[in-house]
Formats: structure tokens, sequence, C-alpha cells
């Protein structure tokens, strides 16, 4: 009787183990924060392979922030960052703490923090996560990637030419044009052509900016355009995630500017 009774322990056990749901395993990434309960993002790698780029969830209350990052937002190879001494890695490495430039301040209720990824791009192409926060991820990538496109395309930046007169102007309004889409109801509606373009004025702020303060923007888009060709991980999700706006859309019935 005794035996049978061990017997039936050990298979509940069992039973018990194998029916634990997913999300009791451990994770190959999570949020911390820099004061504990409030304070810098930081992302940690916990998995053995690089993170490009990562989109996080984090609540307190009723408050709710969407924390991002992607190595190919910028053309360095390092990011800087108040809390760290010298530059961190743009490539999130394996085991690495990276602090994200979000700092999230206690709240007046008193609530904690609670944060979590929804979504990251390994370097090797492969992805983790939901897979429409990976889709928003690369939509925003396809969006930056087009903006380097238009502006090696209307050749108003190069090594050795000079910026027209209305250059400055010229990519402010398409900055003000990318931010005419991406208002609520269409980050609401169609988040990934929202991200895509969140992504082009990125690229067109910079641009704006850097033609205001008369520098050589042509190397500084070379660069950026080169880890673009070189990124393994934007070339793999390209088929799987395809860009929400074609080339053509971008052009005429999305915008007026270019």
């Amino acid at each position: 009787m005794r035996n049978q009774s061990l017997r039936f322990t050990s298979l509940s056990i069992f039973l018990s183990l194998v029916s634990l749901p997913v999300f009791a395993q451990t994770p190959a990434y999570h949020l911390e924060f820099s004061n504990g309960t409030s304070g810098w993002v930081i992302l940690v790698n916990d998995s053995p392979k690089p993170i490009e780029a990562f989109s996080a969830k984090a609540t307190c209350g009723a408050t709710t922030t969407t924390p991002t990052y992607d190595a190919l937002e910028f053309s360095g190879g390092g990011t800087s960052h108040p809390a760290v001494k010298g530059l961190q890695p743009s490539v999130i490495q394996p085991g690495q703490r990276f602090f994200a430039l979000v700092n999230l301040a206690p709240q007046p209720s008193g609530c904690a923090w609670q944060g979590k990824v929804a979504g990251v791009i390994y370097a090797d192409g492969t992805y983790d996560g939901e897979e429409s926060a990976v889709r928003d991820l690369q939509a925003r990538r396809a969006g930056i990637a087009a903006a380097l496109q238009y502006w090696n395309n209307v050749q108003l930046l190069g090594h050795e030419q000079t910026v027209s007169a209305n250059g400055p102007n010229h990519a402010e309004t398409l900055s003000q044009d990318d931010l005419a889409k991406t208002w609520t109801y269409t980050c609401r509606d169609q988040p990934s052509v929202c991200a895509y373009w969140s992504g082009r004025r990125k690229v067109d702020q910079d641009v704006a900016l850097g033609m205001k303060h008369n520098a050589q923007l042509g190397p500084y888009l070379d660069r950026w355009s080169a880890k673009f060709e070189a990124d393994i991980a934007f070339k793999t999700l390209e088929p799987i995630f395809p860009s929400p706006i074609t080339e053509r859309d971008a052009n005429s019935t999305f915008s007026t500017a270019r």
C-alpha cells in the first residue's frame, strides 16, 4: 500500500511539473529599474545571443509607458548614458545590463513600477516575444532605412556637395510631415504604420538639426546606411515582417512634402 502511495505521489509531482505554463520558465531577458521600483529602465540580457532591439511595457497604477531601444537608430557602435561610465555597446551582449534612456519617476500614489519585455530582435535575425511588438520594431527600422535612402537619392548631402539654401527647411518640413502621420488614432489603429513614420521622422529630425548647424552630414549618413547594409537581422526579418508602407506610398499617397 505504501509503495502504491509513493508511486501516486511521484506521478502527481511529475504531472505538476510537466504541466507548468511556459511563462513560468526562466526568460532569456528581463527588465530592472535602477532604484528598484523606479528609475532608469535596464534590460538584462540573460540569453547567449546579442540583442539588437527590444520593446517593453512598464506600468505603475493607471500609468503605462512603452520603452523601446534599437541599435540601428544611430550610426555609431556605442551609446552614452548618464548612469554609465563610458559607452555602452550598441548591441546588447549576453550578460549585459543595458541602461535605456527612459527614466521612470516615482508616482504620487506610491505604486511600484512593473516591467515586462514585449519583444526582442537578436543579432542573428531570430526574435522572441509578441509578434506584434517585433513587427513594430521592424516597421520602425524600415522607416529609418527608407529615410536614409531618400536623403541619398535627393543628393542634398555628400562628401563634397554643398547643401542648398532651402535644405534645413525641407528637412524640417519632412519631419513635420512624418509627425502628422503618428497621431493617436494612427498609433492606436495601425501601430506598425505609426512605427514606420516615427522611424522616418528620426532621420529627418537628425538631418534638419545637422543642416541648421552646417554639419558634415554626408559621412554621418554614409556610416548609418552602411550599418543597415551590414545588419543580418534587418535583412532576415524583411520578408517576415515587410514594411507597412511602400516607397511609392511614401512618395505619393501618404506624403505631401516628398
